[in-house]
Order: structure tokens, then C-alpha cells, then sequence
């Protein structure tokens, strides 16, 4: 696994967010919190599973991304848990896992976050997890795994959070593989 950029990684509190390929990014992400406490959002989707049932309530907020309503409440709950502590926030804002290497749409809901709790989003381009540990996985295979780590993007006072979302998009579509 190599690193490209840890010393983008700000001592306060930050929105971590990373394209998602596979269950090695929760773990690849996570470490580069140096331990220190973080918050995971995830799909809904994932309680049709009865494992992750039983533990993902647990890890983390969980967002429906379906009903706006619910996906709101689920904002507003992450807001106000990232303002009682000091915890980085994680977050996958493609919603999904894609396995095919490619960035795809993001939601916004990142930005909005960004913008109401003031604090910095850490760009994370995850390459090769997805042929290391796929979607759907029988073995793990061999093979490297580049982490690049961007600067911190703040969410200008004057720019609305669809601009951002774009702006932050963007800059995970002119990394490459290293």
C-alpha cells in the first residue's frame, strides 16, 4: 500500500471523502485518522443484510438516500455529533461501491456538511482496492494499492454546495494512478 499526500492530513477535525471500490477502502480510510475518533455514514440499503444489521447501526449513521426526508434527519444528526466531538467524519459520496476503477456521480451531501460545520473536506482517491478485494469476492488477489491523499477543500462562503460538490468531484477525476 502506498501513501501519496499524509501530510495533507489536518490535526483538527475533518470530512474525510473517498470514492468507494471495495470493503478494504472502510479500514484504508480509517487508518488515516491516526486513531484518532471518526464517524462513517451508510446506505440504508446495507439492513437488508441481517449481519450488517446487527453491526452496522452500530459503526455508524445510517442515510437513506431514497427518501429525502430521512436523508435530512440522517444529515442533521451527523452535524450535530461532529459539533459535540472532535471526531473526522467518513464519508463514500457515490453512494455505492464500483468496482470498475471509474469516479462516478457523487451526492452532495458532503457539502452541506462542509459548509454548515466549517470544517475542511480531505479528498481521498483510493486506487487498486477494487482488484485486491472485490465486490463480490471469493479470494483475495495481489496487487498494489495507491492511497492519495489531497489537500483540504473548504466550501467558499460564496459558493454553493452543487459548485463544491463539483470542485471536489473534479479533483478526484485528474488524480491517476501513481
Amino acid at each position: 500500500i502506498k501513501f501519496i499526500g499524509k501530510k495533507n492530513i489536518p490535526s483538527e477535525p475533518a470530512l474525510f471523502v473517498s470514492n468507494h471500490q471495495s470493503s478494504l477502502d472502510i479500514p484504508l480510510l480509517g487508518s488515516l485518522t491516526g486513531g484518532r475518533p471518526h464517524i462513517w455514514l451508510a446506505r440504508s440499503e446495507l439492513l437488508k443484510s441481517y449481519l450488517y444489521r446487527l453491526l452496522v447501526p452500530n459503526l455508524a449513521i445510517m442515510v437513506n438516500v431514497n427518501d429525502p426526508k430521512k436523508a435530512v434527519s440522517s444529515l442533521r444528526k451527523i452535524l450535530r455529533l461532529s459539533r459535540q466531538t472532535q471526531a473526522n467524519v467518513m464519508i463514500f459520496p457515490e453512494g455505492a461501491r464500483f468496482d470498475d476503477g471509474e469516479i462516478h456521480e457523487f451526492f452532495g451531501g458532503f457539502a452541506i456538511l462542509a459548509k454548515q460545520s466549517n470544517r475542511p473536506v480531505v479528498p481521498v482517491r483510493l486506487f487498486g482496492a477494487n482488484k485486491v478485494y472485490p465486490v463480490n469476492p471469493f479470494l483475495v488477489n495481489w496487487h498494489p494499492i495507491t492511497v492519495v491523499i489531497g489537500k483540504p477543500m473548504v466550501c467558499a462562503d460564496d459558493e454553493s454546495e452543487r459548485d463544491f460538490t463539483a470542485r471536489v468531484r473534479q479533483w478526484f477525476l485528474e488524480q491517476k494512478e501513481g
